[in-house]
């Protein structure tokens, strides 16, 4: 639903995910510290428990409900795609291949034969997700934030950092946490010796206001290539025994 309203002198919109200043856009990324980012809203709790609501936002109560997140999530699944495809070209990004392999997204973008082959990543699937919010998030579907995912690969670590910086300056990107676990000191043994930078971010632009998208969460995932060529399907299979040993 949106619906627009008037208070004190400033407009605000509402969505599926709350209340926002529509003179501010960038309002909840200033506030992403202090924010605890969901699927649909994010919310800041005091050490009382009491909430804090800046001037200019008021926070609604996170999406409680796994249907309205995997709706959301198809929608900005292009959304999210059509961003990653742009920043892949920038900086030397990679796709998997149905072919076997990787491609480069620069060389497919101009060969429609090769741009056919890509695999990119579609939305978590149902069985997963209620996996993940039972094992690990006791039962609240608002802690998802990765419905909505997307990977690139890359051969180099620099493409990977130029990668990094160029989303950090995209206006309509506000990333909300980092996990670097390309970090030495990430202690690996916690993924099975996997490693990667994975972005947890909202894309804030005129269309995704317009479809009440804006506060959904997304998750970007960036490889280095011999990390994303463990990610086989035998490769997986012994990470999700991993995975199903730790109850995650």
């Amino acid at each position: 639903s949106l619906e627009t309203s008037e208070a004190g002198g400033r407009e605000k919109r509402r969505s599926a995910g709350g209340w926002w200043n529509l003179n501010s856009p960038k309002t909840v990324a200033g506030n992403a510290k202090t924010a605890t980012a969901t699927a649909g809203a994010a919310s800041s709790q005091s050490n009382s428990g009491t909430e804090e609501r800046p001037d200019n936002l008021i926070h609604y109560p996170p999406i409680r409900s796994l249907d309205q997140i995997f709706a959301q999530a198809q929608v900005m699944h292009h959304v999210l795609l059509d961003k990653v495809k742009a920043w892949s070209l920038l900086c030397e990004g990679m796709v998997r291949s149905t072919q076997g392999g990787f491609v480069s997204w620069k060389a497919a973008s101009q060969d429609p034969e090769l741009a056919a082959t890509c695999r990119w990543a579609e939305p978590k699937g149902h069985k997963r997700a209620i996996e993940k919010q039972l094992r690990s998030y006791s039962g609240d579907p608002s802690k998802l934030v990765d419905v909505c995912r997307q990977a690139i690969v890359f051969s180099t670590l620099g493409s990977l950092r130029d990668c990094v910086m160029r989303i950090a300056e995209d206006s309509e990107v506000s990333v909300l946490r980092v996990k670097n676990r390309l970090n030495p000191s990430f202690d690996s043994s916690l993924s099975a010796g996997y490693r990667d930078v994975a972005l947890n971010l909202r894309i804030t632009s005129p269309l995704t206001a317009a479809l009440a998208l804006d506060l959904h969460v997304c998750e970007l995932q960036l490889l280095l290539l011999p990390f994303a060529s463990l990610k086989s399907n035998e490769g997986h299979k012994r990470y999700v025994e991993f995975r199903n040993k730790r109850a995650e």
